[in-house]
């Protein structure tokens, strides 16, 4: 195992190729620390939440390695299954990983400066390795776990971060969730979610990409994201029946719900189910699209697609659902309540206003590249503090 600037290991449950916001960032952030000749080495699970065999149990490159562990229940989406049992999604992801990180450590702990966990799981599997092992430790949240409404949970965490050096939380209202759990409030650092290659998240000429998509003259809103529950595709299929065929709607994403949008692309006239899009491919789904959506009916900490559209110029409509609020302002945007009726409201003014979208797209990038662009990087390897 090469030493370089140092030796960090990440211990995530979700990493490329599964898909989601928190992949993004951690594929970004381990190419970043690799091409500056940090030593990277991730811990993480087999695809889990995206169908695919198109995975290495063990890769290899320049100053990286990834070991994606074993783990059952894909076929079963066992995952989607326990969201709404927290207890028994914990019991269900903590064992693999813990066990893999811990014998990891027990081989190669002299080699590791830091560890880097992300997210519930990372972080107990990260404490586990601390009752033997002492080592500078990170914690990045990318979830709000509602710790003000479970008293259990949050006597859990504040357990578990103990030994951590620093938090990174997404935006005031998921550090807000850690302090009401006792978090020292100096350990805890808000920083912008970041992690979106802004030269190649960039507008294109609207048009160009509508013909390109087979959307020509159609008001076009995107939905990018796991196709579950939470996310609102529900709630946005019924919005889509209120609409004529003129306002089409266009789903990008993996998941449970993924038959569901199958069958409503064939009764529907205005609803379009293209399935997963790698980041070369999505570019263009967000230069054909008039407005991107997220109608999410829980909290997130900081979806990723907000950068993304913004990145490509596309104003975003989402609901005022976690941290999603600190990261659009009204001149890019709206944050709104999320139900049908609000959620057609917002669609419906701008396919009747186009002109105060035209205002939008022309503000989008810059404000992107301004709040969301490299230098967070540079933030994240000052709390890593190895230097």
């Amino acid at each position: 195992m090469k030493k370089a600037k140092g030796s960090i290991l990440i211990i995530c449950p979700f990493f490329p190729p599964n898909i989601g916001g928190a992949e993004s960032h951690l594929a970004f952030l381990t190419e970043y620390l690799r091409k500056n000749d940090y030593y990277v080495i991730v811990i993480t699970y087999k695809p889990l939440t995206t169908k695919t065999n198109n995975y290495l149990p063990i890769e290899i490159d320049k100053n990286i390695e990834i070991h994606r562990v074993w783990w059952f229940g894909q076929n079963l989406n066992l995952f989607e299954k326990f969201t709404s049992i927290k207890p028994l999604q914990f019991i269900y992801m903590i064992p693999g990983i813990t066990l893999y990180s811990l014998f990891f450590m027990i081989r190669h702990h002299r080699k590791i400066d830091l560890i880097h966990s992300h997210g519930f799981i990372g972080t107990f599997a990260t404490r586990i390795i601390t009752l033997f092992f002492k080592k500078r430790s990170i914690m990045t949240t990318h979830f709000i776990y509602g710790l003000d409404k479970n008293y259990m949970l949050a006597k859990i965490f504040k357990w578990m971060i103990r030994p951590f050096n620093k938090i990174l939380t997404s935006g005031e209202k998921s550090a807000n969730d850690l302090l009401y759990a006792g978090v020292s409030e100096d350990k805890i650092i808000t920083f912008n979610t970041w992690g979106v290659d802004q030269n190649l998240f960039k507008p294109l000429e609207k048009e160009n990409c509508k013909k390109k998509m087979g959307l020509e003259g159609k008001f076009t809103v995107l939905f990018v994201g796991r196709l579950i529950v939470m996310k609102g595709v529900n709630v946005l299929l019924d919005v889509a029946k209120r609409f004529s065929d003129d306002v089409f709607f266009l789903f990008v994403g993996d998941g449970p719900l993924a038959d569901k949008l199958k069958s409503a692309q064939i009764n529907s006239k205005n609803v379009r189910f293209d399935g997963k899009k790698n980041s070369s491919e999505l570019l263009y789904y967000y230069g054909a699209s008039d407005l991107v959506i997220l109608p999410s009916q829980a909290d997130e900490a900081a979806p990723m697609v907000v950068i993304e559209a913004l990145s490509c110029g596309r104003p975003v409509i989402s609901t005022n659902k976690g941290g999603v609020v600190n990261m659009i302002n009204p001149e890019v945007g709206e944050i709104i309540e999320p139900t049908v009726e609000n959620i057609y409201k917002k669609i419906n003014y701008f396919y009747l206003h186009p002109e105060d979208l035209e205002k939008r797209n022309n503000k989008c990038k810059e404000y992107a590249v301004e709040k969301f662009g490299d230098e967070i990087f540079n933030k994240i390897i000052k709390i890593y503090n190895l230097d």
